[in-house]
């Protein structure tokens, strides 16, 4: 579904647009909301729903993550329930769509980005971070498919998503326990899948 206004559909929706840009030949539709007038200034929230949805199951967040600034759910190309037309014959790849991204954000000119991803949307989000990490602030994950070790620090749960060399014990190094994904490790899960 596309409308100019979101927000006749659902009061709660007020603020959200459906638009379309033209991203390497393909018209990709995407849905925006503009940031709060005290964030301005702030990345752009950029959400990747699951490899079968579409930009439209990230409705009901939209308007608090535009509190944040400004937010943006494209359709990733050739699902069953989004906009954007696929560029091949083959049907949506994780790999592919994070390339996807990356041109996107390049059309659109983000450059400082913090990128949510549900599901399987999780993997393509870790795997556009690893692609355009100049471009990324933030990565917020819902239930990806990436293998999770849990580690004990100090009394407390941290949780971190595979292992790097240059932290091979898996560690995030945050203070705040907050978990990490290791792009490395969600290139191997992405080639497991295949």
């Amino acid at each position: 579904m596309r409308y100019p206004n979101w927000g006749l559909r659902s009061a709660r929706w007020s603020g959200i647009r459906s638009e379309t840009v033209d991203v390497r030949g393909v018209p990709v539709h995407y849905l925006a909301a503009d940031p709060a007038p005290g964030a301005p200034d702030a990345p752009t929230h950029l959400l990747v729903h699951a490899m079968t949805g579409s930009g439209t199951n990230w409705l009901d967040l939209i308007p608090p993550l535009a509190t944040l600034g400004p937010v943006l759910a494209p359709d990733l190309p050739g699902t069953v329930a989004g906009h954007t037309p696929s560029p091949t014959r083959r049907g949506p790849r994780a790999e592919t769509n994070a390339r996807f991204l990356r041109a996107f954000a390049r059309t659109l000119d983000l450059d400082r980005i913090v990128v949510h991803g549900w599901s399987m949307g999780g993997l393509v989000s870790a795997l556009f971070a690893d692609l355009a990490s100049e471009r990324i602030v933030g990565l917020a994950l819902t239930a990806p498919p990436l293998a999770v070790a849990a580690h004990q620090h100090h009394g407390g749960a941290r949780l971190a998503h595979g292992r790097s060399a240059r932290d091979p014990a898996g560690d995030t190094g945050r203070p705040d326990g907050a978990a990490a994904v290791r792009p490395a490790a969600a290139r191997q899960e992405a080639r497991s899948l295949r």
